[in-house]
């Protein structure tokens, strides 16, 4: 199955979330199991979910798109100004604007990281809250891909590798999403990487943020 733009509306107002997924299925499945145990990183939609319930939501896919593309027609839909959307920019988290509540929690589960200068310049030049062209948006999709493939953006706070395949679960041991590194994870979610990669190798925790975590083939 290709990568998909998706949406989940609101039928009640009208109102929704753009997202953009590899593998549909479980992000759909991920979705819903952190709405419905109101978990959901993003405050705007678990409130709109808990308020309306979960028979006025409906998830939709937008469009097909091939990966290498993924990102490019998901900031297309960003800059149409989705109600839901916290982050304007595909691909990454910020410029977002949190409750109080979301912001202590976020803060515990960040302590510890610390970004590379090389990681700095290319948050800086992401230019939140711009509406840019798809010849800029590609540009900069382009530059943070070869970052990652360059392996920079794979080392952890003492430069190990944080490139394992990691398995995300419930609580019961129900498999919810394959993930391909701890970073793609702390990336979409905001989890810190330590707490994930300890619960994976079960040194310090058996939960992290709420989730079980294993390495794959392990």
């Amino acid at each position: 199955m290709k990568s998909v733009i998706y949406k989940i509306l609101n039928k009640a107002n009208g109102k929704f979330y753009i997202g953009s997924a590899a593998n549909w299925t479980i992000r759909k499945k991920t979705h819903k199991y952190l709405l419905r145990h109101n978990k959901h990183i993003n405050p705007h939609l678990q409130n709109s979910w808990n308020k309306y319930g979960e028979d006025s939501f409906e998830f939709l896919i937008i469009e097909n798109v091939e990966p290498q593309n993924l990102l490019i027609r998901e900031q297309v839909y960003l800059d149409m100004n989705p109600a839901y959307n916290i982050c304007k920019v595909a691909g990454n988290r910020l410029g977002t604007k949190h409750s109080v509540t979301t912001k202590d929690k976020m803060s515990e589960s960040h302590k510890g990281i610390k970004h590379s200068n090389e990681t700095k310049k290319l948050m800086s030049s992401l230019k939140l809250g711009t509406i840019q062209t798809n010849t800029h948006i590609s540009k900069r999709t382009s530059k943070m891909i070869d970052f990652y493939k360059s392996g920079s953006g794979n080392k952890g706070k003492f430069g190990h590798s944080n490139s394992k395949v990691i398995i995300q679960l419930d609580k019961d041991g129900n498999f919810l999403k394959r993930w391909n590194s701890s970073n793609e994870i702390y990336r979409e979610t905001g989890y810190n990487h330590r707490n994930i990669r300890e619960c994976c190798s079960g040194t310090k925790r058996k939960t992290a943020h709420g989730f079980k975590w294993k390495f794959e083939n392990c």
